[in-house]
């Protein structure tokens, strides 16, 4: 549904995911706080497309390198890359040589930066030199250029391009966005502060995340086609990084540890299935 913030909602396409996300055109930016499932739809992404990718073509930029937290499970570990600007610089400029490599661009690429806000942090705490394009410069300049680079030139690589950050600030300028996927009503109020777009479309962007993130089922997203300045939702089927999972996992493993179901301890056990029962409501 869309609608202009106060109004009744109007008819807004929901797309599946592979109507969404395409190889060969401009990077997804992904703006989410913590558990707002930024990293589930990034590992829906990679089992809905990764198939079409061979293995050293598939890059999971993370800041969890070993089996926690458990969400990251259904990233395979050699995908996995630890989210390091040099790692980073690296992946990027195998993609761009690429084109030289291949007469033709059948081969697909897959990059996930989860989450962006890692590499920026390491790139601005130590402000280290590192080499680039032939020269040394500084870490927080390098990590401008190269984000500039991936934005602009993304769409000329038969490359899936999706970057998750917390703020829309580390992606330096909006004329370079394709599509921008909001995954929580925080970031779609500061998006409507920066004044980024027209009055008209961050109003009616209110008026759907009102809607949205209110009466819609748990891991809808909005998505904002910045070329065409048209809006659509989407949902995220993986579900294992919001709270009432984790709140379900934490169950499971008090159930099986130190032998809790055979104890005599009733009001224990007692906790333990209003809790269950709390999960299966919220799941529904």
């Amino acid at each position: 549904m869309t609608c202009d913030k106060g109004e009744a909602p109007r008819l807004v396409e929901h797309r599946p995911l592979r109507d969404i996300f395409k190889f060969k055109t401009h990077p997804y930016v992904m703006l989410g706080s913590a558990c707002s499932g930024k990293t589930n739809l990034c590992c829906e992404i990679l089992k809905e497309f990764g198939p079409e990718c061979n293995d050293n073509n598939i890059h999971y930029l993370t800041g969890y390198m070993d089996d926690h937290p458990p969400y990251l499970n259904p990233v395979p570990k050699k995908y996995r890359v630890k989210g390091t600007l040099e790692n980073l610089i690296n992946i990027w400029t195998n993609i761009r040589n690429s084109r030289d490599e291949f007469d033709n661009y059948d081969n697909k690429s897959l990059l996930i930066i989860d989450e962006l806000n890692c590499i920026y942090n390491d790139s601005e705490r130590s402000k280290r030199k590192i080499a680039y394009n032939g020269e040394l410069c500084y870490s927080n300049n390098v990590f401008k250029r190269t984000m500039n680079d991936i934005l602009i030139a993304g769409r000329h690589f038969n490359v899936l391009i999706c970057i998750a950050a917390y703020d829309i600030s580390l992606v330096n300028d909006k004329l370079i966005i394709g599509d921008l996927i909001f995954m929580s009503n925080n970031v779609v109020t500061k998006y409507v502060m920066s004044r980024r777009n027209p009055d008209d479309l961050r109003h009616e962007l209110e008026g759907i995340a009102e809607h949205v993130f209110k009466n819609e089922p748990r891991h809808t997203f909005i998505g904002l086609d910045t070329i065409n300045n048209k809006f659509y939702t989407g949902r995220c089927e993986l579900k294992g990084n919001d709270p009432v999972n984790k709140f379900k996992e934490l169950v499971s493993r008090l159930k099986s540890e130190n032998g809790i179901l055979r104890s005599e301890n009733s009001v224990l056990k007692r906790k333990i299935q209003d809790i269950e029962a709390l999960i299966s409501e919220a799941m529904i």
